[in-house]
């Protein structure tokens, strides 16, 4: 059943983020603080990749019950168009004022110095991101049907 498929991969998700913040844990102190404000910051750019990417799915389901299966790339195109001019500012802003928004969470230089290379590479994560998670639900907007 798809219920029960999808709460398995809902579980699965999870339960490999759960075994990752476990691992991270287990290699000390810093470098868990160092993962919670990367996660913490990601958190604002995750919600803005899920919105859009659910919305896909909405739309192209739309789409193809109107017959109007020829419109579902431009749709996904314009939606990831969207994402980067929401996004990009926000990474531009985050990229020049990185300090201060990890020094937001912590006042300990040594933690603010590490957290970069990780922040940076969430930052970036950002334009791999969006056009995967709005041609995943693209995918999943479309049903069962043949198209």
């Amino acid at each position: 059943s798809i219920s029960v498929w999808s709460m398995l991969q809902f579980f699965t998700s999870v339960a490999i983020w759960f075994l990752f913040f476990v691992a991270i844990e287990r290699l000390g102190e810093t470098e868990l603080a160092v993962s919670n404000i990367v996660r913490s910051v990601s958190a604002l750019f995750s919600v803005i990749v899920n919105a859009l990417a659910g919305v896909t799915g909405s739309l192209v389901s739309n789409l193809i019950g109107a017959g109007e299966k020829k419109k579902v790339f431009p749709l996904c195109h314009k939606i990831i168009r969207l994402g980067y001019a929401t996004g990009i500012p926000l990474i531009t802003f985050a990229l020049f004022f990185h300090q201060h928004i990890i020094g937001a969470y912590t006042e300990n230089p040594a933690i603010i110095q590490l957290a970069w290379p990780p922040f940076l590479v969430m930052l970036l994560n950002y334009f791999f991101a969006l056009p995967g998670y709005v041609y995943l639900n693209a995918t999943t907007g479309t049903g069962a049907t043949r198209t």
